[in-house]
């Protein structure tokens, strides 16, 4: 009730939601509100829910003038197909689309400016991993992983930054492998400090199992840090294996563990790899082009 009352009195032109919990509720909630234009985006794929969750995200869909997507892999897994938004394609009826996130890079170029102010030991080789805490993100692959790193690389350091339901379970992991001296836990951390850890990473590991998209793939990219990625979802359309990061086989902890050391002991590679990244990261996933496409897209679908 609060929100329609809100919407009614702000009286937009055009409402873009954010698709999440509790998702069709607050575009009903606009439509009843009197707004037409109604854009919505959802972030996470739908390869791990069910035919009621895609049902419901149908529904607000059909509700909507436009409904766009992260990336390709979140667009097919809840439509079937995917598309980049173009301005023709929606003239022809289509209303789903594909809409890369965006990296702010005078944010990153801050970030990277105070990474001298952390109290980060680099005399040692460092990893990073950069998540909530929670079983879809992969943090126990990694850290079983370290276990066999650890034996070929002594003074290597992990740094984990995030909070979430699987702190505990990762701890008595570590614990088990006798590694917690080689791991530092860093917890949760505001964006522009997050950003300026990765920053000071040799290497990036994302090893989820499900990623919509992969943000802190591009932010590290952005930060001239390399990337070694699980190959899943979004993460297989913003980076390019062996070009502009590394993917391995989701949850194979052998894998994992033998791609970090084989990059952490190739420096001149992942110098290539993070000069790739960064070019990548400029090109394709900048905030000026993603507001130019933004603003192509709130033109065809509403008026401004």
């Amino acid at each position: 009730g609060h929100l329609i009352k809100n919407i009614r009195q702000i009286r937009p032109d055009i409402v873009h939601g954010q698709y999440v919990t509790p998702g069709v509720v607050s575009i009903v909630a606009t439509r009843r509100a009197g707004v037409k234009n109604i854009l919505a985006t959802v972030h996470y794929s739908g390869r791990q829910h069910g035919w009621k969750a895609k049902l419901l995200l149908r529904s607000g869909a059909s509700l909507c003038k436009a409904f766009f997507c992260v990336s390709k892999a979140v667009e097919k897994s809840w439509f079937g197909d995917s598309a980049m938004f173009d301005h023709q394609l929606a003239t022809t009826g289509r209303k789903h689309f594909t809409i890369y996130n965006s990296i702010d890079k005078a944010v990153i170029e801050s970030g990277i400016q105070n990474s001298d102010l952390l109290n980060l030991d680099k005399n040692h080789p460092i990893i990073g991993v950069v998540g909530r805490l929670s079983r879809e993100k992969g943090h126990r692959f990694l850290v079983r992983a370290m276990g066999d790193i650890v034996k070929q690389i002594p003074d290597i350091k992990l740094v984990v930054v995030g909070e979430g339901s699987e702190g505990e379970a990762l701890l008595r992991e570590a614990e088990s492998l006798n590694i917690n001296n080689s791991i530092i836990w860093l917890g949760k951390k505001d964006y522009p400090e997050t950003l300026a850890i990765i920053s000071v990473f040799d290497l990036l590991v994302v090893p989820s199992l499900s990623e919509g998209f992969g943000l802190v793939a591009v932010e590290a990219m952005a930060s001239s840090t390399p990337v070694v990625a699980s190959g899943v979802d979004g993460l297989m359309e913003v980076i390019q294996d062996g070009e502009t990061g590394w993917f391995v086989t989701p949850g194979d902890v052998s894998e994992l563990a033998e791609k970090v050391v084989w990059a952490v002991k190739n420096k001149q590679k992942r110098k290539q790899i993070a000069e790739s990244g960064l070019k990548q990261a400029k090109e394709r996933f900048s905030l000026e082009r993603y507001e130019k496409v933004i603003l192509r897209a709130y033109n065809t679908f509403g008026p401004i």
